[in-house]
């Protein structure tokens, strides 16, 4: 699997795509070799779309995405939260209620969220607006 590493405000990311989709956008881990076989396509526009959105000048991610992982229902989660507008927020219960699951469904897909940023779980806040604990 090619990976890219970029740094960001938030911190180092590892990039990871398969054919023409990205399929991970994850923190790396402290001590991670920078083994970056980040040439392909996918990779350097992701890389991209990072660099323009940390600047502030992009709003909405537009990659190929394909999730190697979660639940059917994870996945269904994911895309509602991607549907959260930037500089909004949603709730745990309203996007349950919104896809008719729990809100702690919503939160364990918030954990195993595969492409941090890109699927904006930090826009999902508990009831009252608090942040949560996934």
């Amino acid at each position: 699997m090619p990976i890219r590493y970029i740094d960001s405000p938030m911190g180092r990311l590892a990039l990871e795509s398969e054919g023409d989709a990205l399929t991970g956008a994850r923190w790396a881990s402290p001590g991670e070799r920078s083994r970056d076989e980040g040439s392909s396509p996918i990779l350097r526009e992701a890389a991209r779309q990072f660099d323009r959105y940390f600047k502030g000048k992009l709003k909405r991610f537009d990659l190929e995405l394909e999730e190697q992982t979660g639940t059917p229902l994870q996945h269904e989660i994911w895309r509602a939260i991607r549907g959260i507008p930037f500089g909004e927020a949603a709730t745990y219960g309203g996007l349950a209620r919104q896809i008719g699951t729990g809100p702690r469904a919503v939160g364990t897909a918030c954990a195993r969220n595969p492409v941090v940023i890109i699927t904006p779980c930090h826009r999902v806040l508990a009831s009252g607006g608090a942040i949560g604990g996934y």
